[in-house]
C-alpha cells in the first residue's frame, strides 16, 4: 500500500517515470547471459601472424639454450658456437616479447609457456598443441640441466 501522494517505488532494476537510476547496470559488456550469472566469456583468438611470431621467439630461447648446453657439454664455455647459441636464446626472448606486445586483440592473460598459452597460441597457427608443448619443454630441459645442472656438478 502507498500513501496518498506518493508514487509506488518501481520494480527492483527500472528507474522510476521521469528519472535515472543512480546506480549503474549491472550487467557486464563482453559477457554472455542475464546479468548476476556466472558466464564466462569465450576465449578471442590471437592473430595467426603474431601467435606465429611468439612460437617462433619461444623456440629460438629454447633451441638456443639447447644448442648452447651440448656445446658447453661436449666443448666447453669459451668457444664461439656456444656465445652465438647463448645470443640466439636471447634474441628469441626479444622475439617473444616483440610479437607479444603487437596486435590488435588482448594479450593473454596466462603465461605464455603454461598449457594454457601454449594452446591459445597453436590454435591460432593451427598446429596440434601437446607436440609443440612437448618439443619446448624438452628443449628447455636439455638448456636447464646442460648450462646448470651438469657445469654445477661435473665442473672439468
Amino acid at each position: 500500500m502507498s500513501r496518498p501522494g506518493r508514487r509506488p517505488k518501481p520494480a527492483a532494476g527500472r528507474p522510476a517515470a521521469g528519472r535515472v537510476s543512480p546506480r549503474p547496470d549491472r550487467a557486464r559488456p563482453g559477457r554472455g547471459g542475464p546479468p548476476g550469472r556466472g558466464a564466462t566469456p569465450e576465449p578471442v583468438p590471437l592473430e595467426r601472424g603474431r601467435s606465429f611470431g611468439v612460437l617462433a621467439g619461444l623456440f629460438l630461447f629454447s633451441g638456443g639454450f639447447a644448442v648452447a648446453a651440448v656445446d658447453l657439454f661436449v666443448w666447453g664455455f669459451t668457444r664461439p658456437p656456444y656465445l652465438v647459441a647463448v645470443t640466439v636464446g636471447f634474441v628469441g626472448i626479444g622475439v617473444a616479447g616483440f610479437f607479444l606486445n603487437r596486435g590488435t586483440v588482448p594479450r593473454p592473460e596466462e603465461a605464455l609457456w603454461s598449457p594454457t598459452g601454449f594452446r591459445a597460441l597453436t590454435r591460432a597457427v593451427g598446429w596440434p598443441a601437446t607436440p609443440v608443448m612437448a618439443a619446448f619443454y624438452a628443449l628447455v630441459a636439455v638448456g636447464v640441466v646442460g648450462n646448470f645442472i651438469v657445469p654445477l656438478f661435473f665442473r672439468r
